[in-house]
Parts: C-alpha cells; structure tokens; sequence
C-alpha cells in the first residue's frame, strides 16, 4: 500500500460518527480497540507522513492483531499513548459497537462499505451473489460452488461462519465447493464468509437435505476387460505393478476397512479407519506381483468386500522372466525424471523442459501409449513426433524393437515441491511408471530485521468449561539485521503474552517470551497473531509474527436426549443388541446447543427377554454412555434404558393380485396390499398350472414393493403367482402361493441381439451388430451405469435404426468410459416391442467430443476478398466457417443468432486464416463451428458472430 500524506485534522466527532455508521454488521468492536482506532485517527494529524496501512490494520483486527501489509514503516514513539489519552473522557461511557464490512446486509451498493475516518473513504469488501443452494439427498452425491466478486481484483476465499457446520458428510473448500455425501436429512443454515485478503462478507444460507431413496443399492465394479488385470511383465527377483480402479456403482457410499491377502500378490495398505467410496466414486488401489517369484506366469482369483457387503471379483495376472522371453517391454531411461531447474529460451521465455527415453528392448513392435491421466502439475509431449497433432501422437508412435522416442516432461509450475507418476503401455497392457520429482524453491523475499520462531504454534485443545489452560510456550526472537534494533510487543486478546526478556538486540542476539490461552475460553477454534515490532535507531520499523492456534471442543457430556423406544422386531430374535437392533449410538446435549453421538453398551443379558417366547414381549434394556472421564467434567450419571418390544410370531400370509396388465410383451402386476412382515415377493409365470409345484418358471422377478415388471415375455397364454417372502437366519422364507391369474401375451418378442466388434474413432463408436432374425429396427445406447444387463443414465441414445443395418454409429460422446448395448424391436399393434438387451460390452472414449467454441481474432478486406484470423478449439479436426444476411439481437444489441441462409461457405478448414474470395458488396456476418472427426462430424458451439461490410 503506497505511503501517502495526511494532512486533514480528524476530530473525534467524526470517528464517533463512523462508529455509529457500522453497528448494523457481526463483527464486534471492543472499547480497548475503539480507543486505539481513534488514537490513530487523532495522531494521523500529528504526523506529516503516516502509512495508511496502520490505520487499515487496526481497523481489520476486531480486537486480534494482525501483521502489517508493509515490512517498513516509520513511527514516532509515544504517539498512540498520546493520541489515546485525547479521546480517554469522551469513549468512556461508548456501548459496543459492532462493525459489518457486508455490503448486502449494511444498506450501501453491493460489494462496498462506507467507512469514514482521517478522509471520507469507501472501502471495497467480497460481493456474495449466491442467494440460495439446491437441495441434496441423504446418499446422494452433492456439489454445489458459491459465487462472488472482488472489487480488488483479488481470488476470494471461502470459509463458514464461527461455530457454523455444514450437514454431516459436506465439506466447503477455500475455493468455494461444497461437496460430499450427505448423511442426514433435515434443514440447515449457516454463515459463509467471502475474504479477499483486504475485507470480507457473509451471508446466510439454508441447504435442505431430503430423504434418501427407499431401497438402497451396494455395488462396486472394476475397470477391467472381462474382469481380467494384466499387471505385465517383470524380470525374476523385481515385481510389476498397476494402479486399479474400483467404482461404486450403487446407491450408497460403501466402506471398505481391509484389503484381501493374496499368495501371488500384494496391495499398498489403507489407513487403519479404513476407506470410503462415495456414490458414483472410485477408490484406486496400488497392487504389485510379490518380490522373488520364479519364472512363469501367475493368475489369481481377488475379491473385495466392503463393509456392507458389496463385492467386486477380479483376477491378476503376472508373467515372471528373462528380459529375452518378454514380446512387449519398455525401458525408461533415466529411471526418475528430475525438474530441479528452470532456464530461458533465446526469446527469453521461461520453460523448465526435462526429457526421458523410452526405448523398445522387446522382441516385438509394439505401439507406445501414455496415460497421464494422474498427473496434475505436469505436461508429457512427444519431442520426437513428426505430426502437429498433439493428440494423434500415440497412435503413430509404433516402435520396432531397439527404436526409442523422446518424451518432454514440462511443469505446469515454476516452484515447488511436487511428486507425481505417468504411464506408458505396450499392446498387451503392461503399463511401465514414470516418476517425476520436482523440488524448486522459490526465492527468499528481502531480508526482514527479525524473525521469530516457531513462526506457528498450536497448543494441546481442551474440552468445555476447562479450568487449566494448555501449558504456556516460549517463542524467539532474533535480530537478523546489520543493525541494532529496539523491539516493542503489543498484545493479543485472550492470549496471555509474557514480557520480552530483552527490549534491545544487537545483529544476531536473541530473545525470548511466553504465550498462553487464557482460561475459561468458548467452545470452538481460537486463532491468535502475535506481533513484535522491531525498530532501528534510524527510526525505520519491521514486523515480525507468529501465529497460535488453540481449539475448545464442545464434547462436554450434559445430559441425553430422550431415547426413542424400539418395536416391531421379529419374534424369535437373537438376544444381542444387534438382533434387537439396539442403537450403537445416541445422541447427548453437549456445551452450549451442542449435540454430538456418543457410543453406548447395552446390557442385554440381564433384561428379560426370552427368545422362545411365541408371544408379544415388552421390555427394557440398560446401558451405559462410553465418554471418558475427562469429557464428564460435572460426574453426571451415564446410565440410560430404552424399551423394546418384539412382536408375537405371525406366519407369512397369502398375497391378493390386485391387477395384471400386459402391455405388448411387459407385464405390469400389482398387489392388494402388503403381507404382514413380508420383506418382498416373487412373481412367477408358468407355462401350465402344475409347474408351479415343480418350480417350473417361464420368468421369475423379485420385487421388495408391492408391484413388479416382467419383461420380455414371449407370446403365449401363462399362469401368474406371487408369493412373498422375509429372511430369517440369512435365508429366505416363503410364504403361501397366491391364487392363479391366466395372462396372455398377443405380440412375439424377437430374441436378443449381439454386438461382434466395437471400434472407437475419437468421440464416435461405431457396432457391428448381428441379429438371429428379421426385425424392424434397433435402439443402441452408451450407457453410465448398468444393472445387471440392462443399462442406465444414457449418455448417448440412437434410436429408429433400420432392421437392415450391419453397423450403428453412436455419435459425439464425452470422454469416459460406457456400457454399450443394443435391443432390437418389431412393429405390432402400433408399437415397438423389444428384444432383451443384448450382452452388455464396455468401451473407453479417450478423445471426447468437444464443446468449446473457435474464436473469430480479427478480419481484414482487401478489395473484395475478406481474411478472417481464427483459432479453433484445441483437439479439433477442423471448422466449417460462414457468411449470413440475417442476424438476431438481444434488447442490449448483442447477436444472439443467425439465419441458415448462408452466403459464402468455407468447409474443412484446418488453417488459422480464412480467405472469402470475391464476396459481393454488402453487409455480412461471419461465424463458424468447428468439428472432431469421428465416423461422422461432430461440431462444437458457433463462434461469436463478428459483422463485415464489403465496399
């Protein structure tokens, strides 16, 4: 901040009016602070040049000190005592006044505070323009950004409001995401804060959690082909490696607390909390071929299990030999790539290129693929690729054994400490790692006068209501100037701050003093900045600080809340407070309107429940709360009861089919009502009434409602059942056969499809398709999600394909990876009637399609040709660029659209200018789109529409 001359006399009259002016904010002003922010503002007219910096300090601090924005500053001693002891009579009797730096709560325009002092000034402040945030659901995946401005210029940072939380399973970043799973359900409203380093903002906002789904699914899938990982090839007494990717795909994040143990392999550990995987969420495990395996080739059968019992089943494979047997292998040279320097180019561009080789020194061509999709502060290149495209390089780079490529690796930053790996891959899969290791410091700032360290400390927390505070630390100081320095201290609310053992310091001499929390503090996290301030006998002045953090947690066990009783439990239960499904937690009052949940111990063999009783029984079962000692500070009793009750036994009953509806070859069946205790039912068809005995069934379905779907029923006359069902023991139990109903199905389902071959060309992917019989058409999908062989959440759908076609292209799809599955259906009774799915197949889209628009730089005439300058979209094959007539504008005179009558068009173009050659006179206007080549043109967004007039 500039230094500038104050020559304005500030009377107290205005401050007083200043203080007034601020009340309508959260931030609270003490009279201790009040006096010293006017002491500045009357002593502003005693010194003829003051940094304004001090004031804006001060006046940020809300009663904690914090460090100056200059590393100088020059001041007169005994100023600030001065100054203080002017306004002494007339602050005495001030009320608290609290100060708002937010914009949108205090009455000004958006982004700004009115703030009057030694000048009429306006002080800019985070401008939120987040009003609300959508909903979330409880195991649903949740993201939401929060928006704001700076009117500084500045990135804001984001943080919630003192004691605010957000719902359990959400966490916000500094950079403004919100994101997580949430937990629970219910209403929620906290304060987020806007800081841009000068001033901040906040704003309440409400975010509504909903219910979760009724019946939850656990999942989890690995990305392997058939379910098949190749970890490669390794030499005997090394190991090969790979980094797998597991995907939950259900409708719950799952947990996964122990890693199977393998004879032929072995997986880096987790943390003894062990892991979750959110909803859509991936966990990547590291697994390695164990060292000292003989030669030969090693193939075992993995699965994981997760907490709830989801499974994934896959297998590894290793081959173990001597490098002369191995068909594909790649060495790297060197073994680990160091960034350790930057240098400049001769047209004095900054660039820290470092290169590696990649060589061939198997029997085999093999074509040399990277996948750099981990790496996030680096960029790999081909330097030896003859081709402009950076994205064809891997499918021209084929290497005959003893040829080599060169590899640039160039840091996507100049300093730092970063430690990152990629891949290259051979045609059987073997993946071999690249490390890259980068350690630049970057340059030390100009010599400060001191230092003190620690430069941070964080002291022991402590539980509410504490009495004795955390024990006190010793910070240093030390004069690290030329010259001799006096040293000053100011102080720091609620930290208590010992006297400095030496007040002058020669070059190089040392002193000491102590820091302390005060006692008693509120429940929360405390940040302190503690300042020393040097100075030399030129009256030149540095500041020095440290930080000191303490936490006060608001686990102090005050009572607990009242215990909902637990019903229904099925007679015949396991006495154990899991078979009476007694809560593992519950939920107590802790300091102030804190609730927290704490772990409870039932005593279930002391109540009276008797598991071979027939009957209803009602009963009460003690525990004991699990809080240490030291979180019950007022010795109150933890003992707690809950009642139960468990129901008398109650046979499975009949079910009642309500309504059967066929809908071309679907079955809609719905149910009366719900059988007493069923947990679900099976709905059968058979071809003739007797079969039911012998568990004969054309279609079986299970359904945990009261209504199901059978699909893909062939024609026919059958015979319909339901039957329900509840688990007992970890098994099945069935209940009574529901009468017969007759159903017929008029329409003939055409059998399933079969996809042969599938090929991707960028964002295309084309089927080969194949069918046992003539149909009308077919629909093909790519598919997110599957369950089962049906696919789900489309990404992309082609439908209306002739029953004649051989192949079926599936355009302009995003980067990912699919299911890809086709069904095929024969027109009757006026509607489609579908095949079964065909086998589900899954592809990987490397080069997606692209959205982002080529952009118009500049154009020029000459005479009646017209150059246009553009760019296109990086990864993009070409453009197709256009002259209009007519345009559309918006009420502020934007284009907003364009006829398709186009004038002049200019196809293919893969250049940076485009030349319309003898345009005839008139006004025109110029757009393009450009395009990624797959099987077909793929096009992006139109460029903005720029207006030409040809003389």
């Amino acid at each position: 901040m500039k230094r500038g001359t104050i020559g304005i006399l500030v009377s107290v009259n205005c401050m007083v009016k200043f203080r007034k002016r601020m009340k309508k904010g959260r931030l609270s002003m003490k009279k201790k602070i009040w006096r010293k922010l006017t002491a500045v503002a009357v002593a502003a007219a005693m010194i003829t040049s003051m940094p304004v910096s001090v004031l804006a300090s001060d006046l940020f601090s809300s009663g904690e000190e914090y460090p100056s924005a200059n590393s100088e500053e020059n001041f007169e001693s005994g100023v600030d005592e001065a100054a203080e002891n002017l306004i002494d009579d007339r602050s005495e009797n001030m009320e608290e006044t609290e100060v708002s730096f937010s914009g949108q709560e205090s009455g000004t325009e958006p982004g700004t505070a009115e703030i009057y002092g030694a000048e009429d000034q306006r002080a800019y402040v985070p401008y939120i323009s987040t009003l609300s945030l959508p909903h979330g659901k409880v195991g649903d995946y949740y993201s939401a950004r929060l928006e704001g401005s700076s009117r500084t210029g500045n990135s804001l940072r984001w943080r919630l409001g003192r004691g605010d939380t957000l719902p359990e399973g959400l966490t916000l970043t500094q950079d403004g995401a919100i994101t997580g799973v949430p937990r629970t359900e219910g209403d929620n409203s906290f304060y987020v804060i806007a800081a841009d380093g000068e001033a901040e903002s906040e704003r309440r906002l409400e975010l509504t959690i909903e219910k979760a789904d009724p019946w939850l699914t656990y999942d989890m899938e690995i990305e392997a082909q058939e379910g098949l990982v190749d970890l490669g090839y390794a030499l005997p007494g090394e190991y090969v490696s790979k980094t797998l990717l597991i995907t939950n795909c259900g409708k719950e994040a799952v947990h996964i607390s122990e890693l199977p143990q393998c004879e032929y392999f072995q997986f880096d550990p987790i943390n003894d909390q062990g892991v979750e995987i959110g909803r859509n969420g991936r966990l990547r495990l590291f697994v390695k071929s164990k060292e000292g395996l003989p030669g030969g080739t090693y193939e075992e059968k993995i699965t994981l299990v997760s907490y709830e019992g989801a499974r994934c089943e896959f297998t590894l494979k290793a081959t173990i030999g001597s490098r002369s047997e191995a068909d594909y292998h790649l060495t790297v040279v060197p073994e680990t790539v160091v960034v350790d320097e930057y240098v400049f180019s001769e047209d004095n561009e900054l660039y820290g290129e470092t290169f590696v080789r990649i060589a061939n020194t198997g029997k085999m061509d093999t074509k040399v693929t990277r996948d750099t999709s981990m790496l996030e502060n680096y960029f790999v290149s081909d330097h030896t690729a003859e081709i402009d495209d950076e994205e064809a390089e891997d499918v021209h780079r084929i290497l005959k054994p003893g040829d080599s490529i060169l590899l640039c690796i160039t840091p996507k930053h100049e300093y730092g400490s970063y430690q990152e790996e990629f891949y290259v891959c051979t045609d059987d899969g073997s993946r071999f790692a690249v490390p890259i290791v980068q350690n630049i410091t970057k340059p030390d700032k100009p010599q400060n006068y001191i230092e003190i360290s620690p430069s941070s400390v964080t002291f022991d927390s402590a539980y509410a209501y504490y009495i004795t505070a955390p024990q006190e630390q010793t910070l240093t100081v030390k004069n690290i100037s030329t010259n001799t320095v006096k040293l000053s201290q100011l102080s720091s609310r609620d930290l208590d701050i010992g006297s400095i053992d030496k007040t002058s310091l020669a070059p190089g001499e040392t002193a000491q003093f102590t820091v302390q929390p005060a006692s008693g503090l509120e429940v929360g996290s405390h940040m302190w900045w503690v300042n020393v301030r040097a100075e030399t006998e030129e009256g030149k002045s540095s500041l020095a600080y440290a930080e000191a953090r303490f936490t006060v947690s608001s686990y102090n066990f005050e009572s607990a809340l009242p215990i909902e009783p637990v019903g229904g439990i099925t007679n015949g239960a396991e006495k154990s407070p899991v078979g009476l499904k007694l809560p593992e937690t519950l939920r107590v009052n802790g300091a102030g309107e804190a609730q927290f949940d704490v772990a409870v111990e039932w005593d279930t063999e002391e109540c009276s429940y008797d598991p071979s009783l027939k009957e209803e029984q009602n009963f009460t079962v003690k525990g004991h709360l699990q809080i240490p000692k030291e979180q019950n500070n007022k010795d109150l009793d933890t003992t707690v009861e809950i009642s139960v009750q468990v129901k008398a036994y109650d046979p499975l009953g009949q079910p009642q089919i309500e309504t059967a509806k066929v809908t071309g070859n679907y079955l809609d069946v719905t149910l009366y009502d719900r059988v007493n205790d069923a947990e679900g039912y099976q709905f059968v068809l058979t071809a003739k009434e007797s079969d039911l005995e012998k568990n004969s069934f054309v279609k079986s379905v299970n359904s945990t409602s009261t209504s199901a779907v059978i699909q893909y029923i062939q024609k026919g006359s059958y015979f319909l059942y339901c039957r329900p069902y509840r688990k007992e023991e970890g098994k099945n139990v069935y209940g009574l056969w529901s009468q017969s109903t007759p159903v017929t199905v008029t329409v003939k389902t055409a059998k399933a499809p079969s996809i042969t071959k599938t090929e991707v060309k960028n964002c295309d992917v084309r089927l080969t398709i194949k069918t046992p019989e003539k149909v009308g058409g077919f629909d093909a999908v790519l598919a997110r999600k599957k369950t089962g062989n049906t696919p789900s959440d489309y990404a992309v759908k082609t439908i209306n394909c002739s029953g004649d076609s051989k192949t079926i292209v599936l355009k302009g799809a995003a980067k990912g990876t699919y299911y890809v599955g086709i069904h095929s259906y024969i027109y009757q009774q006026n509607r489609k009637v579908f095949s079964p799915w065909s086998k589900l197949i899954k592809v990987t889209v490397k080069n997606g399609i692209i959205n982002t628009a080529p952009v118009i730089k500049n154009t020029s005439i000459k005479g009646r040709n017209v150059t246009v300058n553009v760019s296109r979209p990086k990864g993009t094959t070409g453009a197709d660029w256009v002259f209009v007539k007519t345009v559309s504008t918006d009420a502020d005179g934007n284009y907003t659209g364009f006829t398709m009558d186009y004038s002049y068009i200019m196809k293919n173009q893969t250049g940076t200018k485009i030349i319309f050659k003898n345009v005839k006179p008139g006004t025109y206007y110029v757009t393009g789109h450009a395009y990624l080549k797959g099987y077909t043109k793929n096009f992006t967004k139109w460029s903005d529409i720029k207006k030409i007039v040809v003389k």
